[in-house]
């Protein structure tokens, strides 16, 4: 750390930024605080001068535990100690030297988790630092120049959660080992899950062996199964049954991508070497279980884990094989595994149309169900009366995403290689043979793109559209294999940002609108229509129609399939009490979220969204996410669609029944029956109200980061020889001076 002292020299004062000006000067390389100053400008809370580039080194350091490039400064244990709560209970958490979890922790913004610690200085400098993603994150201000009047309180908190949102790959709701909240606190990182479920989630294959393989006992069996089929220690389910008790293992049969899920191509018949048993291809010649396959056999068992997308033809192999074995008068057994993007999400229409492998049975794009709930209903719908036996999941909640599970993840196939691409595939699935969507990359289905696309202009295109819970990436890419090989390409990279709130097949309507309106005579538009099966939405597409013109198309058939009964329960009735569950937070989220390009909506209280923006209905890229918001009507919700979208409506009308609980802000009208109003604008982003209110006759000030931005009052300023401006409740007057 070549920058970072006391007293700086003057050699390194042109490169120094000035604070307050005192009788007419600036000071620069000069403490700011006048007790440093009477200290020789040596002190334990100010008068440190130091760089970015120090400051990375240093953060490095401590997530490395006290050593950086074969120099160790501090052991493990002392970075242990000064990072985690030294403070005792009921007093703000603070480590040694580091704030943890106290009123003046903003840098850790929405998303970093309890247990992460950072520092802010006075003259509005701040670093935070998260072990668990191994993000830290810098912010380096002269607020107080050219006087005391500068606040970078809600930007500093703004480039936390954006910082947190730019982390790849990272799951921000669920970080074992960060700290459980305060009771009663009001912390955003407190809806941070921290701790497993209660019990360990099973799958069928953990199931079966719990019950000694009872089920099986007795049966020759041929087992359908690919890499994903393993127990929670990820013992093969092939080991496993042919070492179990009174049970016959005669053959392997293979899914799409063959028993090791490697091979991108057709598969024929092998022989599994480590077993010696025969492998039957199920994606070559033919695609289900021939008879003379299934003569030897007393059973069928599957274990095959899917992902959630009506298209991914696991489920096609899984109907085509329980059919095969009720026409053989073959058993069936499911060991069921849970959909990895959670049981709740249902989205895009419903494949009404003749079976196909990638529509087999009427299903929506994304089905919210686990193969042995799909398997009941290909059984039950299509009337085959198989023996059927479903070994289910164990301690799965259905809106448990795969990495709340504690259970591992394995590649299903080639391309699909994280859990984000699962949560992006049944939007950005649908593009794959009109674009391409990354396979040849190392990030298959988190980019989309093709030659004749500028990725600049598509990206803010994307962005205008405000799709929420993702951002775009403008980016250049070369897919080495499948549409576009070798060809470079414009695009975007998809950074997830909030999986609740994104509706996947939403994204992937809005990329093939987009590339449509953009390249007419480029974008090949009926290539869609294989994964798409509907006609009338392609139509809608073409034509150019708003998105939310194109949902109520199909919205009628998704009700009716939101009701179907699954393992006991419709799914409307359990969208509802996840709902009920979630209703608090719900509605605090809705009346503050902001558009997505922006710095984030500024808190100037103790509640979100007082005296809400009168024209906020009208701003472009200002969403309201209706998806568990208590608005559990089969009745598709109303959206915005991008800036000429209509004012949103006050309420939403529900079928006749019991009145649901208000999703309103303070300012909606009273609840009535079968009617839940909702709040009449958002607050724009990045706007600071004084008192709560816009200042008349004076435009907003923003919060973000352009150049000769003023700096406003807000939340937490404290300011020399007066008293606190602040919208909220009482505090204490302390001054954080250090860096």
């Amino acid at each position: 750390m070549h920058d970072t002292g006391f007293n700086p020299p003057a050699a390194k004062r042109a490169r120094i930024a000035p604070t307050e000006v005192e009788n007419g000067q600036p000071l620069r390389g000069v403490v700011h605080d006048p007790r440093a100053r009477r200290l020789g400008g040596v002190a334990g809370h100010a008068g440190l001068f130091t760089t970015a580039a120090d400051l990375a080194r240093f953060a490095r350091l401590l997530l490395a535990g006290g050593e950086l490039d074969g120099v160790r400064l501090f052991q493990p244990e002392t970075v242990r100690l000064m990072t985690s709560v030294q403070t005792p209970p009921g007093l703000p958490r603070r480590g040694l030297g580091w704030d943890i979890d106290s009123p003046y922790a903003g840098p850790r913004g929405e998303l970093f988790p309890l247990g992460s610690y950072g520092h802010t200085g006075w003259t509005g400098t701040s670093i935070w630092i998260d072990p668990f993603s191994r993000t830290f994150v810098i912010f380096l201000s002269n607020r107080n120049h050219p006087t005391e009047a500068g606040n970078v309180i809600a930007l500093r908190r703004a480039i936390g959660t954006l910082a947190a949102q730019a982390v790849v790959g990272f799951n921000f709701s669920y970080v074992p080992g960060a700290l459980p909240p305060e009771p009663g606190s009001r912390s955003p990182a407190a809806a941070t899950t921290t701790a497993e479920p209660p019990a360990p989630v099973l799958n069928g294959i953990d199931v079966l062996v719990k019950r000694k393989f009872a089920p099986l006992r007795g049966l020759r069996v041929g087992l359908i199964t690919n890499q994903t089929g393993h127990d929670r220690a990820r013992r093969p389910t092939i080991d496993l049954l042919r070492s179990a008790p009174d049970v016959r293992l005669v053959a392997l049969f293979s899914p799409e991508h063959g028993l090791r899920g490697s091979l991108d191509e057709a598969v024929g018949d092998t022989v599994d070497e480590p077993s010696g048993l025969p492998v039957y291809s199920l994606y070559g010649e033919t695609r289900a279980p021939r008879p003379a396959q299934l003569a030897p056999l007393d059973a069928l068992v599957f274990d095959v884990q899917d992902i959630g997308c009506r298209f991914y033809t696991y489920i096609s192999t899984l109907g085509l094989c329980l059919e095969a074995a009720a026409q053989a008068g073959k058993k069936f057994f499911v060991l069921d595994r849970v959909n990895p993007i959670n049981g709740l999400s249902v989205e895009g229409p419903v494949h009404t149309g003749p079976s196909s492998f990638v529509a087999f049975h009427r299903l929506p794009l994304r089905h919210g169900m686990t193969v042995g709930e799909l398997a009941r209903l290909f059984n039950r719908e299509r009337g085959w009366q198989a023996d059927l036996t479903v070994i289910p999941v164990e301690g799965w909640s259905r809106a448990h995403w795969l990495d709340q599970t504690g259970l591992p993840w394995t590649n299903p196939s080639p391309n699909m290689r994280r859990l984000t691409a699962a949560i992006l595939y049944p939007g950005v699935g649908l593009l794959e043979s009109a674009v391409s969507v990354g396979r040849g990359t190392d990030t298959p289905f988190e980019i989309v793109g093709a030659p004749y696309v500028d990725d600049v202009r598509f990206a803010e295109e994307l962005a205008r559209a405000g799709v929420p819970g993702v951002r775009y990436v403008p980016i250049r890419f070369t897919p080495r294999a499948s549409t576009f090989k070798d060809q470079p390409c414009g695009g975007v990279l998809l950074v997830l940002t909030n999986r609740d709130a994104l509706d996947a097949v939403d994204l992937g309507l809005t990329l093939a609108l987009t590339l449509r309106r953009l390249y007419p005579d480029q974008f090949a538009l009926g290539k869609l229509r294989p994964l798409l099966t509907d006609a009338a939405t392609l139509t809608a597409i073409e034509a150019g129609k708003p998105l939310a013109d194109i949902r109520r198309g199909w919205s009628a058939e998704l009700a009716a399939f939101q009701t179907t009964p699954r393992g006991g329960a419709s799914l409307l009735r359990l969208l509802r009490s996840v709902q009920a569950a979630r209703f608090a937070s719900s509605r605090r989220r809705l009346r503050s979220r902001a558009a997505p390009g922006g710095v984030g909506a500024v808190r100037s209280g103790t509640k979100y969204g007082h005296r809400m923006s009168r024209n906020a209905e009208r701003r472009p890229g200002i969403r309201l996410d209706w998806r568990f918001h208590g608005c559990a009507s089969p009745v598709p919700a109303p959206r915005h669609d991008g800036p000429s979208a209509p004012a949103v409506p006050a309420v939403c009308d529900l079928p006749a029944g019991p009145a649901p609980r208000d999703c309103g802000g303070d300012d909606a009208p009273a609840a009535g029956p079968g009617r839940i109003p909702v709040p009449r604008g958002l607050a724009g982003a990045g706007h600071v109200r004084r008192g709560g209110r816009c200042d008349q006759g004076a435009p907003c000030q923003r919060a973000g980061p352009r150049a000769g931005a003023p700096y406003v009052p807000g939340a937490g300023l404290f300011r020399r020889g007066g008293a606190a401006r602040r919208a909220g409740p009482r505090h204490r007057r302390l001054r954080h001076r250090t860096l």
